[in-house]
This record gives C-alpha cells, structure tokens and sequence, in this order.
C-alpha cells in the first residue's frame, strides 16, 4: 500500500464531552470538550475517546468524495506512571514513576505489555472526514481494562480506606485511506487518571435507597469516567447511577 507521509492531510482538534444526556457528539468547532479524563479503577468498560478531527485536505468544486479521508482506527501507545497509593489518613503506602529510578514497569514488563496489546495497540472504527476543513467526531477505546488491571496489580491489595491513582498518558494517531494511499495523523496525546476515589460515590445498597432517589447520571457514555455518579450497592456488585428499590 502506498502511504503518504503527510501529517496535514488530518488533525484531532479535541476530546469532545457528550451531551450531558445521550453518548452523541457534535462536530462542531463550539463544542465543549474535556482537556484531562479520569476513569474509575472498577469501570467495566474501557475509557471512551471522542475526538473531534479536521481535514487538512483541499478539493475542488466536485472532486469532495475523491478527497474524503476514509477513517480506519487510531495506533495507541500508553504510557503508565506515577503510581500511588496512600492509606485512609492521608500517609504514602506505594509509589512509582513512568521512568527513573523507581520505574513502576522495567524495560521486560513493558515489552510485555505492549506485545499483549495492553499498552500498544490499534482501536478501531470507521468514519468519513470531508476535505476543505470538513470535521467529524468518531468515539474509540484509548484505555482498555486490563490496563487498570495491570495498575492494580503493580500497586498491590488495597487496605481498607487507601486511595490509588495513577497516571495514563495516551498518545493517538488516527489513520485512514485516501486516493489509495494511508494517511496519518499528527499524534494527539492526552492524560487520564485511574483512580479508586473518582467519579463514583457509593452509597447505600440498592434495597435502602429510595425508589424516589435521583442520582447524579455521571457521563452517558460510560458512568465511571469523566463526571459525577452516585451509586448504590447489590451485593458485591455497583449499580451505576442508583436505581433505589426501597418504597
């Protein structure tokens, strides 16, 4: 396949925030966007991106569709570190960084990891980006959970009332085909923290909270990350935002 080295051909602008009521995005310069994520050591779902990308193409008048980008997936490097964990009062337990003297992965482990495909890998999906400026918001997978896991088990059994959080710095290239070749991205890089004292709020078990109960719906897309949400328990399991069954 011939590829095109030019970086113009597209740019991601932005992590786009949903509507505060459906997982929709608008591309649209004006749109509110996010410039640091958090996502919840117990999510069950990966943490969302929602890039909003822009062309750097140019067409003329009828020649738009041979100069339309045909999206294919983003190429995703993480990098991992620092880590901590301080217990219920306050006091440091745990720590590592990405690199230095106490680096949280040695030079096998992260070799490990990228060839399982935890913190090197390709997420896809598909979407059309119009030449001349032409915009487009696509939603992809940038941390996945067996990221979180690897977290977890590099800082070990949490006491009761510790707080861990650590730091994922992802970087993104979108890439795509036009005019039978692939083009790529500029890398886009952008911050998440994991972390077990974010986002969720638990509260009573399901069968305490009132019926009436209206929690805080966090974000739509996926209640651990980027918000707010009050939960409630059933059994060992988190019902994300609560629904109350108490009469």
């Amino acid at each position: 396949m011939r590829r095109r080295r030019g970086h113009e051909a597209l740019v991601i602008r932005s992590n786009l925030a949903p509507d505060p009521s459906s997982c929709e995005f608008t591309a649209d310069d004006a749109s509110p966007f996010l410039s640091r994520g958090t996502l919840h050591t117990r999510s069950p779902n990966p943490y969302l991106l929602a890039p909003l990308m822009e062309s750097r193409l140019t067409a003329m008048m009828g020649q738009e569709s041979v100069r339309t980008v045909s999206l294919m997936g983003a190429k995703i490097d993480l990098a991992i570190g620092p880590i901590t964990v301080e217990d219920a009062q306050g006091n440091p337990t745990f720590s590592c960084a990405a690199e230095g003297a106490n680096p949280c992965f040695g030079e096998a482990e992260r070799a490990q990891l990228a060839t399982a495909a935890v913190t090197k890998f390709r997420s896809l999906f598909s979407a059309p980006l119009p030449p001349n400026g032409g915009l487009v918001a696509a939603t992809f997978d940038l941390i996945p959970t067996q990221a979180i896991r690897e977290i977890e088990r590099k800082a070990g059994a949490l006491a009761a009332g510790a707080r861990l959080r650590a730091q994922v710095v992802a970087t993104a290239k979108v890439y795509g085909k036009v005019g039978g070749g692939e083009v790529e991205s500029l890398p886009f890089t952008y911050p998440v923290t994991v972390c077990s004292d974010c986002v969720v709020t638990v509260g009573k078990a399901c069968s305490d909270t009132p019926i009436g109960f209206k929690p805080r719906a966090g974000n739509p897309c996926n209640p651990f990350q980027d918000g707010a949400v009050d939960c409630c328990t059933n059994g060992a399991a988190l019902v994300c935002p609560a629904v109350g069954t108490m009469p």
